[in-house]
């Protein structure tokens, strides 16, 4: 069972009037239980990709579901909440905040 399905989705960001194409037609589905790694050239949409995986963003057009929830069809919290049960990520660099305990961050 997938627990990530993203179905012909794009994200589109405006800089001013141009429109920036950061995603176009991506296809895929993530497992329970898998692990996966995003790599690419500067400017290829892996921030992009893994924010809508995080229901961090909504994509422009077509569908992420998480867990079998479409993310753009529930609220702020909903998403939050799902993020927090649901979704983890490990960094490639630390980015953590020095006066912050390592819960804290």
């Amino acid at each position: 069972m997938s627990l990530v399905e993203i179905h012909n989705v794009e994200k589109e960001y405006l800089l001013g009037e141009i429109v920036i194409n950061a995603l176009q037609g991506v296809e895929l589905k993530i497992d329970r239980g898998r692990f996966i790694a995003v790599w690419g050239p500067s400017g290829s949409g892996k921030t992009t990709l893994l924010n809508l995986i995080g229901a961090i963003d909504l994509p422009t057009r077509g569908r992420v579901l998480i867990n079998n929830q479409d993310i753009a069809a529930i609220s702020d919290n909903q998403r939050t909440e799902l993020r927090n049960r649901t979704i983890g990520y490990v960094f490639q660099k630390f980015n953590l905040i020095p006066v912050l305990s390592a819960l804290e961050n």
